[in-house]
């Protein structure tokens, strides 16, 4: 026996953000994502929305800092942080 919402057809809304979702897989578009945010809000309310549109955000922030980040920060090697001894490479 399937799900229950498996037997329910959905709202214009939650079609279009479908949509939105297929299309966005398809192309890298900012305006798509966008787009999707606004039409995941209208079905399913505003904090789905937010949420997604706050995640793209971070993703793409992220992709720019790595391509734009000297060669040094995207070392094998973790990053120090703040208070932590410098790790000695030096032999002896």
């Amino acid at each position: 026996m399937p799900p229950a919402d498996q037997d329910r057809t959905l709202s214009d809304e939650e079609q279009i953000a479908a949509l939105y979702r297929e299309l966005a897989r398809l192309t890298d578009s900012p305006a798509v994502e966008l787009n999707r945010a606004v039409a995941l809000s209208e079905a399913e309310g505003p904090e789905a929305g937010l949420a997604l549109a706050e995640r793209r955000l971070f993703e793409r922030r992220l992709a720019e800092l790595d391509c734009s980040a000297p060669t040094s920060w995207r070392s094998s090697s973790p990053p120090r942080t703040a208070g932590a001894p410098a790790r000695s490479t030096a032999s002896g």
